[in-house]
């Protein structure tokens, strides 16, 4: 659709145009927190908060009170979902998983996130 024939039809579809500012309300909103996140976090807290996310986004409880992610993802994957580099992103991970609050698998991909370590 060109950009004219769009703009007619917003003109014409009032729901619609508030759906589309909506949208980039959110989206606008989302950019400006996570600028704010990258000054303020650790790459470690970053990551932390990213799989918190995923695993509310699309995990499923496991019997031991952890939660099974629902996506997999790779170092650089991960890394990019919160822009830091591949390096910094597996220390944060090795950290994670010394205080065991995230599982891997055998390719070092988070699969879950672990209930706290009991006292």
């Amino acid at each position: 659709m060109s950009p004219e024939r769009f703009e007619i039809f917003l003109d014409r579809n009032p729901r619609a145009c508030r759906a589309m500012l909506m949208v980039m309300v959110y989206r606008l909103r989302q950019a400006d927190r996570q600028r704010l996140e990258y000054r303020a976090c650790s790459v470690t807290e970053r990551i932390a908060g990213r799989l918190l996310f995923f695993s509310d986004q699309t995990g499923e409880p496991m019997t031991d009170g952890g939660v099974r992610i629902g996506i997999r993802l790779t170092m650089p994957e991960l890394a990019a979902t919160v822009a830091a580099g591949r390096d910094m992103t597996v220390k944060a991970m090795s950290r994670l998983r010394a205080l065991e609050v995230v599982r891997t698998d055998a390719a070092c991909r988070p699969f879950a996130v672990s209930p706290p370590p009991s006292a």
